[in-house]
């Protein structure tokens, strides 16, 4: 299965290189896309506490609603991969501006600043000795470094925005901000 993914992520990236690239992309609420993102992680990880929250009356959201929960798939497993087993990972989505944000939040260690800047990077991994106190964890502990690059290519894709906000000791919060288009 990791071994798959990881395939598919790879042929993903190159699909969204291309310079013709039409998406498929049509209304979608942000929490069917959340929903769908949970219910994968959940099947991988069960009895891991991931927590959904999303207000109603979000506008709906012009996208490839596929690329979106694959986005959001790999953000929640980050997500677990880097924090410890008791603490939650939230998922939320609200509307900011002319905006949708989903973000994704752990209360792992946090990303050291120096790597925030190269984090999106292709084949830039967090490894452990790298950061002091996080244990990888569960059938998702194993990686190549391509997760957060294609987590970048969606968003461009979407001509949106992906940002991480960390608190060394506190946690990470990665926030995927998608425009919201008029009907």
């Amino acid at each position: 299965n990791q071994l798959n993914r990881i395939t598919n992520h790879v042929l993903q990236l190159v699909r969204l290189d291309e310079k013709a690239l039409d998406l498929k992309k049509d209304w979608e609420s942000a929490e069917e896309i959340i929903g769908a993102a949970v219910h994968l992680c959940r099947q991988r990880v069960p009895g891991r506490t991931i927590e959904a929250g999303v207000p109603q009356q979000l506008p709906l959201l012009w996208c490839h609603s596929l690329l979106i929960v694959q986005l959001l798939e790999n953000l929640i497993d980050n997500a677990i991969k880097y924090s410890p087993p008791d603490q939650p990972v939230r998922v939320t989505a609200v509307k900011d501006g002319k905006h949708i944000a989903f973000a994704v939040t752990d209360k792992g260690q946090g990303v050291a600043p120096e790597l925030s800047k190269t984090i999106f990077e292709a084949f830039e991994r967090l490894e452990p000795e790298r950061l002091q106190l996080w244990q990888m964890q569960g059938p998702t502990a194993r990686g190549v470094g391509i997760g957060l690059t294609l987590c970048r290519a969606i968003t461009m894709a979407h001509e949106g925005s992906i940002t991480l906000t960390a608190q060394p000791g506190q946690g990470s919060t990665f926030t995927v901000r998608l425009p919201i288009r008029d009907n």
